[in-house]
């Protein structure tokens, strides 16, 4: 080498890149995996959903059962909208118009009070707390996961039989239905995952509200806890079916 020349440098090989033919195929590939497995995904996390809804809808019916023990057998009540008797089990309520208007969702008054009913002590394990209107505090056992921004602001998301209301019902006597008079419990309908937008109170009547504003679904099935505390899974025309005038007394009435 001649002295004073500058050292020969050896070529540096070409980097290998995407050209963009290449990144939209890759793009392409990656959006229709997603379209693949985005509704797996989604059922996946509503039928986790599901569960939750399930299991505390069997920790409610539990609880039922556990107050029937203390009041001499009987069942409590499912209550009225702002009704707030001893033995309904919550308190509460707002008109329906109101469902409809996000604007009223935070408002006094508005939603449903598991802490001051009749059976609070038994789901919880601790005192009921006097009916105050301005509490918004939420209890998970008592909301179902899919129920939403609504659903929150109701506060209760499962609805007790109407039916077994010792106040509205005067043929089943004024302490309500007696757990020892029920039939084919295992048959009988307790609670129902209601849809919030129906949601004025906390009791449900076979063959209207659940009829005329639906239960909250997942995966078009719906969420149905019995006398016995055992829950169950229907198909939405299932629970229609159900809540026909021929076999309604069958399912809702507990000493049918």
């Amino acid at each position: 080498m001649t002295r004073g020349a500058a050292p020969r440098r050896r070529p540096i090989a070409g980097r290998a890149g995407f050209t963009l033919l290449e990144l939209l195929a890759v793009l392409v590939i990656i959006g229709i995996l997603v379209a693949l497995l985005l509704p797996a995904l989604v059922r996946a996390r509503e039928s986790a959903r599901a569960a939750v809804c399930r299991s505390n809808m069997h920790q409610l019916a539990v609880a039922t059962l556990a107050y029937a023990d203390d009041n001499a057998a009987t069942l409590p009540w499912c209550g009225g909208s702002d009704r707030n008797l001893p033995a309904d089990w919550v308190f509460g309520g707002q008109p329906l118009d109101d469902l409809a208007l996000p604007s009223r969702w935070d408002s006094q008054g508005f939603g449903l009070h598991a802490e001051s009913g009749s059976l609070f002590p038994y789901v919880m394990g601790r005192s009921r707390v006097a009916y105050d209107e301005r509490i918004k505090t939420l209890y998970a056992v008592y909301q179902c996961p899919s129920s939403g921004t609504l659903g929150r602001a109701v506060r209760v998301n499962f609805s007790l039989n109407g039916w077994v209301d010792g106040n509205a019902r005067p043929d089943i006597g004024p302490r309500g239905v007696m757990t020892s008079q029920i039939s084919r419990a295992a048959e009988k309908v307790m609670f129902a995952n209601e849809d919030p937008r129906g949601m004025s109170n906390g009791a449900y009547l076979p063959g209207d509200t659940v009829a005329n504003t639906g239960l909250l679904l997942h995966e078009g099935r719906a969420n149905l806890g019995f006398m016995d505390a055992h829950v169950e899974s229907f198909r939405n025309r299932d629970v229609a079916r159900i809540q026909n005038p021929q076999l309604r007394e069958f399912y809702f009435d507990a000493y049918k």
